[in-house]
C-alpha cells in the first residue's frame, strides 16, 4: 500500500482537476451485495472518458474501501471514512475532497447516489462481475518476433494527438496496414469483454511481414480530441493524418499503406 500511496501522491493534483471537471455516468454490471467492485465512468471537459472503480470489503463487522482510477495509474486510494448501514452507503476521501452518499438497490444491482467534489452531481455505480475472466490464449504476449513501438504524433489536419502501437517485422516489410475500429469509443486493441481483437490481428499480420498501426480513437486512451462530438468525417480525417504520418517515416515502404476496418471504420 505504501507504493500505491506514494504513486498516488504524484497524481493527486491531476485527479482533483479531472474529478472537478467531470460529468458522470454509469457502466458495467453483475450480482452480489455491497462488498466487491463497483464501476462508473467520468467524462472530462475535454471528453476524456475515465473509468472509476470502487472496492468494498467486509471483515466481520468492519468495512474498508478504496478507489481506483486505472487510466491514471492511480490505485488503492483509501477512503478516509466509510459508513454502510443496511443499503445506505457514504464515504469520504479527504485528500481529494471527495464525498459520496448513496443507496444500494439489490434488485437491479445499482448504487444510486450523489458525488461531491466542489459541487454535487448524480453518480450511479454498477456492480462489476468479478468472476474468473475467460481464458483468451489467442491474445499475444511477448517476447515478440518483431518490433513493437509506441507512437504519438500530432494530426496534420486537426492538431489532435493520435497515439497508438506500431508493430514492424524485423525482416523486409511488405506493406503497412492501419486498423480502423467500428462505431463507439474504442482503444487501440479494440478491447471488448477481455478480448483484444486488434492486438490479435496486428500480431498475425506482423508475423506475415506487414507493419501494422492500431490506435486509440480521439478522446480515448492517449489520444486527444473529442469523441462525443466527432463526426464520421472527423474520424476519416484522423485516418488521413495517420496515412500522412506513416508515409513520412523512412522505415516503412512508401505508397504501400492499406486500411482494414469494419462497421463505421469500413
Amino acid at each position: 500500500m505504501r507504493y500505491i500511496q506514494t504513486r498516488f501522491s504524484k497524481t493527486n493534483a491531476k485527479l482533483k482537476t479531472l474529478f472537478l471537471a467531470a460529468g458522470l455516468f454509469s457502466t458495467t454490471a453483475s450480482a452480489g451485495g455491497i462488498d466487491g467492485e463497483w464501476k462508473a465512468t467520468i467524462q472530462t471537459d475535454n471528453d476524456k472518458i475515465l473509468p472509476i472503480v470502487l472496492h468494498f470489503d467486509q471483515d466481520n463487522d468492519k468495512w474498508t474501501g478504496v478507489l481506483d482510477s486505472p487510466s491514471q495509474n492511480a490505485y488503492g486510494i483509501e477512503m478516509s471514512s466509510l459508513d454502510i448501514s443496511g443499503n445506505n452507503i457514504s464515504f469520504e476521501i479527504e485528500d481529494l475532497q471527495i464525498s459520496y452518499e448513496g443507496a444500494y438497490n439489490p434488485v437491479v444491482e445499482l448504487m444510486f447516489g450523489s458525488f461531491t467534489q466542489g459541487k454535487s452531481q448524480t453518480l450511479n455505480f454498477r456492480k462489476i462481475n468479478t468472476a474468473k475472466p475467460d481464458n483468451r490464449p489467442q491474445i499475444p504476449t511477448g517476447p515478440y518476433p518483431y518490433t513493437v513501438e509506441e507512437v504519438s504524433f500530432k494530426s496534420t489536419i486537426t492538431n489532435n494527438i493520435i497515439s497508438g502501437t506500431l508493430t514492424k517485422p524485423n525482416s523486409r516489410i511488405k506493406a503497412t496496414a492501419i486498423l480502423i475500429s467500428g462505431s463507439g469509443p474504442q482503444d487501440r486493441d479494440e478491447t471488448a469483454f477481455g478480448h483484444k481483437a486488434f492486438a490479435v490481428i496486428a500480431d498475425d499480420l506482423t508475423r506475415q511481414g506487414y507493419a501494422v498501426l492500431r490506435y486509440d480513437e480521439r478522446g480515448i486512451g492517449d489520444s486527444t480530441g473529442s469523441f462525443s462530438t466527432a463526426t464520421t468525417e472527423d474520424f476519416a480525417n484522423d485516418t488521413s493524418a495517420i496515412v500522412d504520418y506513416l508515409n513520412s517515416r523512412n522505415d516503412l515502404p512508401k505508397g504501400k499503406t492499406g486500411l482494414i476496418g469494419h462497421s463505421e471504420g469500413g
